[in-house]
């Protein structure tokens, strides 16, 4: 997967670039239908291919909002054990 980072003052632009199979690809996209849908095949469908790449560009964007401020709490944890006093 080939990425650029590039801050323009106090913006930053990531972008990814992902080339995978179609069995890959169609797996993603049948994935991002369970989890927006529940696997409604019918809801799904309707949608544009715009319409279900946003979609997978939202998750992908959860996943590492949610993968950053887990590490973030991870990270954070030894230090919170370490401040309080075992006396209480």
């Amino acid at each position: 997967m080939a990425a650029t980072f590039e801050v323009d003052g106090d913006n930053v632009t990531i972008t990814f670039t992902f080339s995978p199979t179609l069995e890959s690809g169609q797996n993603i996209l049948d994935l991002a239908s369970k989890a927006m849908f529940n696997g409604s095949e019918e809801e799904w469908q309707a949608l544009t291919n715009q319409e279900k790449l946003d979609i997978v560009d939202r998750l992908v964007r959860r996943t590492v909002i949610a993968t950053a401020a887990r590490k973030r709490m991870e990270q954070a944890t030894p230090m919170l054990d370490a401040s309080v006093p075992l006396d209480l």
